[in-house]
């Protein structure tokens, strides 16, 4: 019993999602929304490389049979991946908005 509760307690991190759309963004400038779709950008590259916990969590599994708290490294709440397609969601809706702004055609609908 021990055993099974120090496995599930260290099943891998929790996930901190950002929300996809924000109360200010009708408001966001067109430089604003480049801007932070830049910074999107940067942190879907660095999680992007991190989602794929497969290949651990089968060597975590197979060094197991020699050494059981090799099961402890596992990470088995995909966080990487939920926050990932989060920065995806907001990244898609920040393209929207910048669409229907008409940003990068000389008439950009903002208020100024």
């Amino acid at each position: 019993m021990f055993i099974s509760i120090a496995i599930v307690g260290c099943g891998g991190r929790e996930a901190y999602p950002i929300e996809c759309v924000r109360h200010y963004d009708k408001d966001m400038s067109c430089e604003s929304i480049v801007d932070e779709m830049k910074e999107l950008e940067g942190k879907i590259s660095k999680l992007g490389t991190k989602s794929s916990k497969t290949g651990r969590n089968v060597a975590c599994a197979a060094g197991a049979v020699l050494f059981l708290p090799a099961l402890c490294f596992m990470d088995l709440k995909n966080a990487e991946k939920t926050e990932l397609e989060a920065y995806q969601s907001r990244y898609n809706h920040l393209s929207r908005l910048y669409r229907d702004k008409s940003c990068g055609t000389g008439k950009c609908k903002t208020k100024k």
